[in-house]
């Protein structure tokens, strides 16, 4: 018995430190924004929402989940939609279109009624579900929750909603909602729009800046090229060209949008084009090494761009065009990076002999040759 307690003596002096010290906490690689905050949840949303939308000034922005635009209460939050058009405010409504029955790619009259006063209504592409809640006003106010714009939302269920004064949060969550991918933008590659969408103020970098090493070691691209592993170059062509976009290495990706980016076929269903994404994605962490992937949920993942050692170079942001990659060999791929590389250096191809150029990025005398052929093929830009 003696023995036993002067065991658990020990222990206790063991673990007690442990439980009185406070836990570290963890270091997040966020962009933290100061700002005033207040609670709006449940029957506060309402009001506070007609307050906000009376008051505004300058721009209303809504991406919207569910629209219910036939009940009364949201008749009421429409009509200040128009109002503010009436005091010369600008309004944009981002609308989701995925839904399970149902085909919401037809705006209903109130809509249509805003729509003639001004608004600009952008329907989501399908290929993504548009599960916001969120309004931005005067590029100052966010209000973020889990109100949709349903009678069930805003008079009966316990929905939890925050009213954010943030002008730096306001510019982040613009240029991300301005970013959605459209309707009828599927496919379109580049930077083809809406003319009447405003830009988003953080568009795609001119140029992008590339790891010397992903074109000269022979583990990367030339190991990618030698396979035949051409979606592994573009799929981590289009990981890089997101990150520059956004200016983070690390970011979470959604499986079925970057399988359009990659353009599978259309034919394939839906668990066939994550399946393909995630072999790709596994490809690129586990045989070279280039990211970490995360999954969750089978539909999405965290990826982490694993940062390369050595001298960088820029390219131009075109060559990251998904239409261009996905219309291109892992060859003539090669040859655009090169040349982009070449043009860095302040040189250019004439200035060095076939055999240098091949030998310095790892490749064959007649694949090289062969992608010389498919760049003189490529349409001239304009």
């Amino acid at each position: 018995m003696k023995r036993t307690f002067l065991k658990l003596s020990f222990l206790i002096l063991l673990i007690a430190p442990l439980a009185i010290a406070p836990l570290a906490a963890p270091a997040l690689a966020l962009d933290y924004h100061d700002a005033r905050v207040a609670d709006i949840s449940d029957r506060s949303y309402e009001p506070a929402i007609i307050e906000l939308l009376d008051n505004a000034k300058e721009s209303i922005i809504i991406s919207m989940y569910v629209i219910s635009t036939d009940p009364a209460p949201i008749k009421l939050l429409l009509n200040d939609l128009s109002e503010a058009l009436g005091r010369g405010v600008t309004v944009e409504i981002y609308l989701n279109t995925r839904f399970e029955t149902t085909d919401h790619l037809k705006l209903t009259a109130p809509l249509k009624g805003l729509e003639k006063k001004g608004a600009r209504i952008y329907l989501a592409s399908p290929y993504h579900m548009l599960h916001d809640k969120l309004i931005i006003v005067d590029q100052r106010y966010v209000v973020e929750g889990s109100t949709n714009w349903s009678v069930s939302a805003l008079k009966a269920n316990y929905e939890s909603a925050t009213i954010i004064d943030s002008p730096d949060l306001a510019q982040e969550k613009t240029i991300r909602v301005r970013n959605i991918l459209l309707v009828g933008m599927e496919g379109k590659g580049g930077d083809v729009e809406r003319v009447d969408r405003p830009k988003a103020k953080a568009p795609l970098p001119d140029t992008i800046e590339i790891p010397l090493v992903l074109l000269e070691e022979k583990k990367y691209f030339p190991a990618m090229r030698k396979t035949g592993a051409n979606r592994s170059i573009s799929a981590y062509l289009l990981l890089m060209r997101e990150s520059a976009r956004i200016g983070k290495n690390q970011f979470f990706l959604d499986l079925e949008g970057f399988a359009v980016e990659l353009r599978m076929p259309e034919a394939w269903s839906d668990t066939a084009k994550r399946r393909q994404v995630i072999k790709t994605l596994k490809k690129l962490t586990n045989k070279y090494g280039l990211i970490t992937a995360t999954f969750t949920h089978g539909k999405d993942a965290y990826i982490k761009l694993i940062e390369l050692p050595g001298d960088t170079f820029t390219s131009s942001s075109s060559i990251f065009d998904p239409e261009i990659l996905a219309k291109t060999s892992p060859t003539l791929k090669t040859v655009l990076l090169m040349e982009a590389l070449l043009k860095h250096e302040g040189h250019s191809r004439e200035d060095f002999t076939e055999k240098e150029l091949y030998q310095r990025f790892s490749t064959t005398s007649k694949q090289f040759r062969k992608g010389l052929k498919e760049l003189r093929s490529l349409p001239s830009p304009n």
